[in-house]
Order: structure tokens, then sequence, then C-alpha cells
């Protein structure tokens, strides 16, 4: 009588058993199985595994701004569509934290990707910020803001010039612009006054 199948428990041919013997000692996912077609299944099949665990978890998110500090002047370049209160405390924090900056750095904060307006309460709170970090000593150069030139874009320069109104009597330096290159020569010219 044939030996029975240890992998369905029917008795059956040796080239049965044969088989009921590879599958069982075939590992899953290991890449280590003795039959070559199903070591090639397996590295192929972990490699797919791997692939997409990589783009699923592995991928940094994209930052909603960038720094960059060239002493004696700050840049923020806002890669994010919409301005809120949120990614500007987020800003300070991580501008305050950079060890190249000083608080008497002027700061440029590019808003010219931005595609819509900011929140009806933005000006207030972002001139709060500003008007806290100043108390603190922790912010005192000149803070420009340069907004997109398109007219559809007209509510962040009106955000903008509220600050800068409402800035004012505290001794904020803060201005806004639609041209970069004014701003960063507004923010580096410290010895000359207000515009």
């Amino acid at each position: 009588m044939s030996p029975t199948d240890a992998g369905t428990g029917v008795q059956g041919s040796g080239y049965a058993s044969r088989r009921a013997r590879r599958r069982r000692r075939t590992p899953c996912r290991c890449g280590k199985a003795r039959d070559p077609f199903v070591r090639r299944y397996h590295r192929v099949g972990s490699f797919r595994y791997q692939n997409l665990s990589a783009t699923s978890s592995n991928q940094p998110e994209p930052q909603p701004f960038t720094i960059v500090v060239s002493p004696p002047l700050a840049v923020v370049t806002w890669l994010a569509p919409r301005p809120t209160i949120e990614l500007s405390r987020d800003a300070f924090a991580r501008l305050l934290e950079h060890r190249e900056f000083r608080p008497s750095f002027g700061v440029v904060s590019d808003w010219r990707r931005a595609t819509a307006a900011t929140d009806p309460s933005f000006d207030r709170d972002f001139l709060a910020a500003l008007e806290k970090l100043r108390a603190e000593g922790r912010l005192c150069g000149r803070w420009a803001t340069v907004v997109p030139a398109s007219a559809s874009m007209i509510d962040l320069y009106r955000a903008g010039r509220m600050v800068e109104i409402l800035g004012r009597p505290a001794g904020i330096q803060y201005e806004v612009f639609v041209s970069y290159d004014e701003a960063v020569a507004w923010v580096g010219d410290v010895s000359a006054g207000a515009r």
C-alpha cells in the first residue's frame, strides 16, 4: 500500500508524497524555498510588498513651508495654498529653533504660491503672535510678507495691510509687498525708516 500523503491525509503515489513534503517545507514569503520557481515567486512577492510599504509609509509628507537663514536675513517660502494662523505659529516655532537665526534678523515671508484667501481673523491673530514674540524679545527685526500680484488674491494684500496698520502703534516693523526684490531690500535696509 502506498504511503499516506502527509499534506492531504489521503493515500497516494510516491510522487504525491514528495510533492506534499515539498509543499510542507516551503516557507511563506521567506524566499528560502528549495524549488527555484517557488523561490523566485516568493522573492518577487516580497519585493512587491516592500515597494508597497515604501510608497505608503516611508515617503516623507510634504512640508507646508521651507526656511532658509542667511544672516542677517531669513526667508520663509510657503508651499501651502492657503495661509492659516496654525501654519504661521508652526513657522514661528521652527524659525526660532533654527540654530543660525537671531532675534534681530529680518524675515521675508513668501506667500506668492498662495491660491486661497485667509480667514477673516487671520490678520488679528497673526498680529497678536508678532506682538507676543516682540514683547518676549525673540523676534525684533523687520518682517515683510510677499503676496501674489494677481487681482484674485487681493484679500491677502488687504490682510497684510491690516497687520501693517495695526502693528505700527506697537512698534512692529511689518510691511506687505507684491515684489520679492522690494521686500528683501526693505528688510535688509535696517538703517532706513519705514516707507
